[in-house]
């Protein structure tokens, strides 16, 4: 895992790249730019997702330890819900993006061995961040 270079912002609850990131996330078929105030990002059709410099995001949402897998999958997550929101991608991706989460933090998660307390802290973050994106999110993005 690449580590994230980012510097605190927001009084030190959101994050802002202070290099590029590159993720490979499986999702195929789809191109897409996100340019916006602080937020660059390409999304290749061979799933190859680049998030520039000076995008900010708000790490891990809700009372979580902000691990390096964390903040690595949050950012990510972001990336593509962000698209999503705007329409670059279509709805399904959003979906691909709470699995590529939760795959993202059981991945790069140090301690997945029996004893560890954190042992299925990715299903539990993956089913908030999921049930958010297919009732709040989705009934927010019908009301447009």
């Amino acid at each position: 895992m690449d580590r994230l270079c980012y510097e605190l912002i927001r009084g030190k609850r959101w994050g802002r790249l202070l290099s590029d990131v590159y993720a490979a996330t499986g999702i195929t078929g789809h191109e897409a730019l996100l340019p916006r105030k602080g937020r660059y990002a390409r999304l290749e059709p061979n799933g190859l997702l680049t998030v520039r410099h000076g995008f900010e995001w708000d790490f891990g949402s809700g009372p979580v330890a902000q691990t390096p897998a964390m903040l690595r999958a949050s950012l990510i997550h972001d990336v593509l819900c962000d698209m999503t929101n705007a329409r670059l991608v279509p709805w399904s991706v959003r979906r691909k993006a709470d699995a590529l989460f939760r795959r993202q933090l059981k991945e790069y998660s140090p301690d997945r061995h029996l004893l560890n307390p954190f042992r299925y802290h990715h299903w539990w973050r993956w089913a908030a961040v999921a049930s958010y994106s297919q009732l709040v999110a989705r009934w927010k993005d019908k009301v447009r």
